[in-house]
Parts: C-alpha cells; structure tokens; sequence
C-alpha cells in the first residue's frame, strides 16, 4: 500500500512537470529575443518592431531621443531626449560619435520636439513642452551653456493660471535666418 502511494506521489509529480515543460515552451513563442535598438550585426529595431539596416553607423543615446538637428556645419547633433523620470539635452560630437555635453531636466521641467541652432552654430534652442519656454543654449567644441529661456505667453485663456500650452505642438525651424514657433492648431508659423 505504501508503495502504490509513493508510485503515485511520483506519478502525479513527473505529469505536472511534463505539464508546465509543454507550457512553458508554447509560451516561449510568444517572448521576444529581439528588442528596439542596435542588434550588433548593423541592423536595428525600432520601438515599433521594424528590422531596418540604417546607412552609417548607431550610437546608443538617451531614452527618447525624439528630437534632433545637426548643427551649420555638420560637427554636433543636439538632441532632446523625452525621458519618462528625466528629459535631457545632448550636444553630440558626430565624427567622434560621442557624447560631449548632456544637461538633464528632471520632472516637471522637459525638454520636447522642437530643436534648432542658430545660423552660426554659435547658440541652440529646444523647446521645453508644457514648460511654456524656449530653452536657449550657448554651443562650442563640448559644451552646452544654459542661457535664460525665452518665456512664452500662453495662448489658451484656460491655461493662463498654469501657463501651459495645451494642445500647442511647438516645433523650432530657422526659416529665413530667423527663429519661429510653430502652432499646430492653425498651422501658422
């Protein structure tokens, strides 16, 4: 009688085994073995799942690195990057593929889309979102010196007590060798 019980023990032990071992490898299926970035063999994945061989090289980045202009003379990248816990602005040296500067923005401060340098090179700009500034930076070889932001006047009458811009997309350009803000709205520049 004890024998059958043990026989048994082992029995109902091996089959629930058997039983997690057939799960576990249908469910393994369903796991990634790629994610979103460089994969080391010159190909990439981006954060919606798409296998693109990029022209030229990758360099890993910030989280979010949704907006970026080269500089006038092709040296530098500046790049915003939309981080969940902290945004950052980055001053990227592109023939060394470095990063030279970051100045980080923990929340509630950000930096966002918009992202400009001045004709020169000499100066940047990168919008702060629902900040309702305009950042502004002095730029040389490897460093990014914070200057006073350009503070903006809200638009929406709601909004004035928090100064946000909601529902404002702004977007930086150099159009005629000057500054401008984009209002996503009316589409006027």
């Amino acid at each position: 009688m004890r024998g059958l019980g043990s026989r048994r023990a082992f029995v109902i032990v091996v089959g629930a085994m058997a039983i997690l071992t057939v799960t576990a490898i249908a469910f393994a299926r369903f796991i990634p073995d790629e994610y979103p970035g460089p994969q080391g063999d010159g190909t990439a994945i981006t954060p919606v799942g798409q296998l693109v061989t990029p022209a030229g090289s990758q360099m890993k980045l910030e989280e979010r690195p949704y907006g970026m202009a080269p500089s006038p003379d092709g040296a530098h990248l500046l790049v915003s990057n939309a981080g969940v816990d902290t945004q950052s602005v980055m001053l990227v040296d592109v023939p060394g593929q470095e990063i030279v500067d970051e100045i980080e923005y923990p929340a509630p401060e950000s930096s966002t889309l918009g992202v400009a340098f001045s004709p020169d090179g000499s100066h940047a700009y990168v919008s702060a979102g629902p900040n309702n500034k305009i950042r502004a930076y002095a730029v040389d070889a490897s460093n990014l010196t914070e200057l006073e932001p350009v503070e903006l006047e809200t638009k929406d009458a709601m909004a004035v007590g928090d100064k946000r811009l909601e529902g404002w997309s702004e977007t930086l350009c150099r159009r005629r060798d000057r500054q401008c803000l984009a209002d996503s709205r009316s589409q006027k520049w």
